[in-house]
Formats: structure tokens, C-alpha cells, sequence
């Protein structure tokens, strides 16, 4: 209890006891709270380094997003009688030139491991959004070997899920101009 909760309960009990009530519910949404996945890392390791630790070279991307609605029908209804909410489904897929990041992709997909995964795009305005999707797996790996004078491509594909620490499937902040 800080200062001015002490303060409150002393003169009005009443008043700190609602205040409590709704510290507590404020509690259950993640934005009160302060984010430790987001915190900035200071990289002082050279590009090489860095595509080596994961990232990759991509020649294609696509996301896409299913909310999966639950469709309830009946009789004497044109359509549905009622529709709810269901599970979210996240799938990426991208095409990448092999390299040691997508290697590194290739042992998730064999040891059924989970990962998360972030990408940055900016619009012609210059403002910038981060995509994070902080928990699923590597669905599908595929390595299309490549012929004479052609690289070798990988194949891949994410699935994502609810991360039940955040409550999130994915994460967009925007950065401005």
C-alpha cells in the first residue's frame, strides 16, 4: 500500500476499499502493467552476427488471420441463429534464402520447439509498426534445393496462438514519424 492508499483508508475506508477494487481489475489488463517483452536490447554485435542469430533474407511473405467464428444455426432461421467468438488463428508464410538463420528455423521445425516471431514495415507517412507474435511453432519446413546458378530456398511456415501470459496473439505497436 503506498502513501496515498493509506492516506485514503485512514479518512474514508469505504473510499479505499473501492479504490482497491479497482487497482485489482485494472491489475487483469496488460496494458497497466509494465512490459518486459518489449524493452529495447542494445545490439552491439555487427549485421554478420545478427543474420547469423536468426534473422533471414526473405523473397516472399504472407500473414494471414482467421478468427475462426462459432456459426450456430436452427431451424426456421435464413443463415445463423447466433454467432460467437472463436480462436484465433495467425499463419505466415514465407519463402527465404537458406541460410544460417533459416537453419537455425529448420531445428525448431524438428525439435517441435516454440518460437516467436516480429517483423517492421513503415508506411510512405514514415511511420513505423512492429508485428510481434509472441508464441507459436514452425508449422511446415521445406528446403527447395536450388540448381546451377539459383539459391537454395526454404519453405516456411508459423502457426500462432494465444499466449496465455499476454492474453495476445499478436502485438502491433506503432512507432510515429
Amino acid at each position: 500500500m503506498n502513501l496515498i492508499d493509506s492516506l485514503v483508508n485512514y479518512f474514508s475506508p469505504e473510499a479505499a476499499y473501492k479504490r482497491a477494487t479497482f487497482r485489482q481489475a485494472l491489475a487483469h489488463y496488460e496494458g497497466a502493467k509494465k512490459s518486459t517483452t518489449r524493452k529495447a536490447r542494445r545490439d552491439t554485435q555487427s549485421p554478420n552476427q545478427l543474420v547469423q542469430q536468426g534473422a533471414v533474407t526473405l523473397k516472399s511473405f504472407s500473414l494471414s488471420i482467421d478468427n475462426s467464428p462459432i456459426n450456430a444455426t436452427a431451424m426456421g432461421t435464413l443463415g445463423n441463429a447466433d454467432v460467437s467468438a472463436g480462436s484465433i488463428v495467425v499463419i505466415i508464410s514465407m519463402e527465404a534464402y537458406f541460410s544460417a538463420g533459416a537453419a537455425l528455423l529448420k531445428a525448431k521445425y524438428d525439435n517441435d520447439t516454440e518460437t516467436s516471431f516480429g517483423f517492421r514495415v513503415v508506411d510512405t507517412a514514415g511511420n513505423g509498426y512492429a508485428f510481434t507474435f509472441p508464441m507459436g511453432q514452425v508449422s511446415k519446413f521445406k528446403v527447395n534445393a536450388g540448381q546451377i546458378n539459383q539459391y537454395c530456398m526454404a519453405s516456411v511456415e508459423f502457426t500462432f496462438y494465444l499466449d496465455a501470459a499476454l492474453g495476445k496473439t499478436i502485438l502491433i505497436d506503432r512507432a510515429g514519424a
